[in-house]
């Protein structure tokens, strides 16, 4: 998954949601697996992750389920500027 800071907000959503979606743990990018292991202490890289657009009310742009848990993320689009 590589960064491309020229789509919209609702894209980068649908980016998240493709590459996670009926995906095992254990075939994430390190950065990802960090992130599913931070948010689902206790999961196996066996586990597969499901993950939909959340509409409504709903606080979060994102549901991910595992192993029948459910948690809500909020995914935000922006460009990490380096100051030297």
């Amino acid at each position: 998954m590589v960064f491309n800071k020229k789509i919209t907000g609702f894209q980068n959503e649908w980016e998240f949601i493709n590459y996670l979606n009926k995906r095992k743990i254990k075939e994430l990018h390190p950065l990802f697996s960090d992130f599913i292991y931070t948010l689902f202490p206790g999961v196996k890289e066996e586990d597969i992750i499901y993950c939909y657009g959340v509409l409504g009310k709903q606080k979060g742009d994102l549901r991910i389920i595992i192993q029948k848990k459910t948690k809500y993320v909020s995914v935000k689009k922006g460009v990490k500027i380096l100051y030297i």
